[in-house]
């Protein structure tokens, strides 16, 4: 049971991120409004003064006020030319969508202020948008395309130095692997986020951090260090009167009394948590608050109270679109039933608590649905099934803590402790090494000055005719030293002189390598922005093959490898590339060959595979022709078109593999590239029709041809398959991670040798 899930407030962690970034600072909604209603003012100072209008009177209140003025907003920018406000209200206008859960205008309304902010060079705003639209996904348990956009948010901030920024970010990238299991990264990320957050004396974010990793401690059964950081949170949130995480911190700590089975007092701060979160309309923490409560009566026996509190959380879980929320109320449900002997409502809500986990990747909730499941199969003596499901249980329990992420986790705590304390002992330990070097240096001084007194006083008299007779020797020995030091100095600072000369032409040497290096890079990493341009997003990607999967790793920053898209009609063309080399030099052919295919496509309307790939070859060729220079660059490409079940597919030396109940059938590609070629044919297209479940896999060479394992050879085809075979009935997302997961395993490491990409897609 993972009941900290259900301590999440996804809605309040959206708002609160918001406010952080919110960058005006008007309260008087009296004020706001004049200012925007007076035409004596600047545009931009009464675009200012609405926008905090919205933010503070109808944002999070009143939906049709805030779509009221953001239209207006909208408006006046476009009318006066100002694009950053333009922007502005696309993102206060997905806030209000995302509040009301209508997640499409919501996206819609992010894509439209992005494309204005990245139009203006506004990094920040980009970042912004990014970090929102990851917050959405989240909030629908769309965790992968949460993650896509938090990392894309994360790589700005961290370009733009900005701290703030990469603490709220890591914050939320620590989340989303939290919630799917994954707890040493987690932790990882809080960790770092809190660090951040320390560095620039943010007691909110430190707060939250801190109570996150409480949450980590928590899930690794250490219930003394979780109850340490939330107490150490709340005592800051309260100081702050930020009543919602307040209601956080009573949730959590609830949760410890839980599972200490101090169930009265457990019961105590649940109650505290909902009567907040209900005064603040929090729908998220209302529901969590709600199966909490249920949970506790289900332990004190209360089974039909429990169901009821349960039902309540389904309601509210069902009205947000939270899809994981959905999973663990369903498995609690379920769970409640099984206790009742109401086997077969207990089945259908497990069999569909885990169908949905499976989906969203939650691994915490396949897990326990699957332990449900070998219980219900078992006591209906369906062994088969049974068995399936408890090696699912097993499978996924052991991905989730195998002794290496328990012994990370361990490893990380007692290290960030270590750190904090070792940083503090440096400053305390600095100062009394002050202290007592002074009272040193003081104590010797004066005892030298006592002994210096002393014995000056007896020896003077003996040292006094002496000291007269050495004097005129000394003064002839002081003299010729003299010379001597001198002759010396001065090949000193010729020597010296030389050496600093040399010195500072190789520094100026090194700074213009660095600088040129820079460039370089940069123009590099501006070309790979170029190269993700014709690249097809995934939400495209999604919209039209709903279950499949990319995997794209190139070997250098930009790649020669690309992966293709098109839609005409109820038609989806799309393929996998790989164009001769990689780096730079293959990233240019990739532009010109995928130019090719959108030319053979929109401008000349061909819709057969094989011709497709044809008039691609005629175009690439015509390109290269221009240079002086012959080039026989060109690429390898697997090529489909899909309509229903009817795939027809062309390959320039890329197979094509489907994978069919545990059978991989080959489809063999045509012997010749798409470029100069001696002897060219027609490429020749497949019609294939296909059954449910199919699965289609195009590719290009760099995975089984990657150097590795034990003795350090290629992965090979065969293997290839086998693989592909092995995991072909897992879901699309799993796939991509085991195949990622089996090819860093294999190169361990040996460097990468190519760009790799697959591409599959389930009928």
């Amino acid at each position: 049971m993972n009941v900290i899930r259900k301590t999440y407030k996804a809605l309040f962690a959206f708002i609160l991120v918001f406010l952080i970034f919110c960058p005006f600072a008007y309260t008087q909604s009296d004020s706001l409004r004049t200012v925007w209603e007076s035409d004596t003012k600047e545009d931009a100072v009464r675009l200012e003064a609405l926008y905090n209008l919205i933010w503070t009177d109808f944002l999070f209140s009143n939906k049709d006020s805030t779509l009221q003025y953001t239209s207006e907003m909208q408006s006046f920018a476009e009318q006066k030319g100002l694009k950053k406000y333009q922007a502005l209200s696309y993102k206060l206008r997905g806030i209000c969508y995302t509040i009301n859960a209508e997640n499409d205008l919501a996206i819609e309304s992010y894509q439209k202020g992005l494309l204005i902010f990245q139009e203006i060079k506004d990094s920040k705003g980009v970042a912004n948008t990014y970090n929102n639209i990851g917050m959405l996904y989240k909030n629908i348990s769309e965790y992968y395309l949460a993650l896509d956009n938090y990392n894309l948010s994360l790589a700005i901030e961290k370009k733009e130095g900005n701290k703030a920024g990469i603490a709220d970010v890591l914050g939320n990238i620590g989340s989303i692997y939290h919630l799917q299991g994954i707890y040493p990264l987690a932790l990882e990320c809080h960790q770092k986020s809190l660090q951040l957050r320390i560095d620039i004396d943010d007691k909110t974010g430190m707060a939250k951090s801190t109570n996150n990793i409480g949450n980590i401690s928590f899930e690794s059964g250490d219930f003394d260090k979780a109850i340490e950081n939330y107490l150490e949170s709340l005592k800051i949130f309260e100081v702050l009167e930020d009543v919602q995480s307040i209601s956080t911190c009573y949730n959590n700590i609830g949760n410890v009394y839980y599972i200490q089975k101090k169930f009265e007092l457990a019961l105590e701060y649940y109650q505290k948590c909902l009567n907040i979160n209900s005064e603040t309309s929090n729908k998220n923490g209302e529901a969590a608050a709600f199966l909490n409560i249920a949970l506790v009566h289900k332990e004190q026996g209360k089974f039909e109270m429990a169901i009821e509190e349960v039902k309540k959380s389904m309601e509210i879980r069902l009205a947000i679109d939270d899809k994981k929320g959905v999973a663990m109320t369903q498995y609690n449900l379920a769970q409640l039933y099984f206790n009742l002997n109401q086997y077969g409502k207990a089945f259908e809500n497990a069999k569909s608590a885990l169908t949905i986990a499976e989906k969203v990747g939650s691994l915490s909730d396949i897990k326990e649905s699957a332990a449900l499941l070998y219980r219900l199969n078992r006591q209906q003596k369906n062994y088969q099934s049974a068995l399936e499901m408890y090696e699912l249980f097993v499978q996924t329990r052991d991905s989730m803590f195998n002794e290496a992420n328990t012994k990370k986790i361990i490893q990380q705590q007692y290290q960030f402790e270590y750190d904090k304390k070792a940083a503090a002992d440096s400053v305390i330990l600095k100062e009394k090494m002050k202290v007592k070097n002074a009272e040193i240096t003081a104590s010797n001084a004066e005892a030298a000055k006592q002994r210096l007194a002393s014995e000056s006083q007896k020896k003077q008299n003996a040292y006094l005719f002496g000291v007269l007779a050495l004097v005129g020797l000394f003064g002839v020995f002081i003299f010729n030293r003299y010379k001597v030091t001198k002759r010396q100095k001065n090949v000193i600072d010729q020597q010296k002189f030389a050496v600093e000369s040399q010195k500072i032409k190789i520094e100026k040497q090194h700074q213009i390598l660095e600088e040129t290096h820079k460039e370089i890079t940069d123009s590099i990493k501006y070309a790979k922005r170029i190269q993700a341009a014709i690249l097809p997003p995934e939400k495209l990607v999604k919209e039209y093959l709903k279950e499949s999967f990319i995997l794209y790793k190139p070997k250098d920053i930009v790649a020669g490898d690309f992966y293709w898209m098109e839609r005409q009609g109820d038609t989806t063309f799309f393929a996998a590339a790989d164009c001769t080399g990689h780096g730079v030099p293959g990233a240019m052919v990739s532009v010109v060959c995928n130019n090719g295919l959108n030319r053979s496509v929109r401008e000349f309307g061909l819709s057969d595979p094989g011709e497709i790939l044809d008039k691609t070859r005629e175009l690439v060729i015509q390109e290269f022709e221009k240079s002086e220079e012959e080039v026989k660059d060109g690429m390898d490409i697997s090529l489909c078109s899909l309509t229903g079940n009817v795939l027809n597919w062309a390959g320039a030396n890329n197979p094509l593999w489907i994978v069919r109940d545990n059978e991989l059938i080959e489809y063999k590609a045509d012997k010749q590239p798409i470029g100069k070629y001696t002897s060219p044919k027609p490429f020749t297209s497949h019609k294939i029709a296909l059954n449910k479940d199919d699965v289609v896999y195009l590719f290009s060479d760099g995975f089984s041809d990657q150097f590795g394992g034990p003795k350090g050879k290629k992965y090979m085809a065969a293997k290839f398959k086998k693989l592909l075979i092995s995991i072909h009935k897992k879901p699309m997302n799993q796939q991509k991670d085991l195949l990622e997961t089996a090819f860093e395993n294999w190169k361990n490491k040996e460097e990468q040798l190519d760009d790799v990409c697959i591409i599959g897609v389930r009928i």
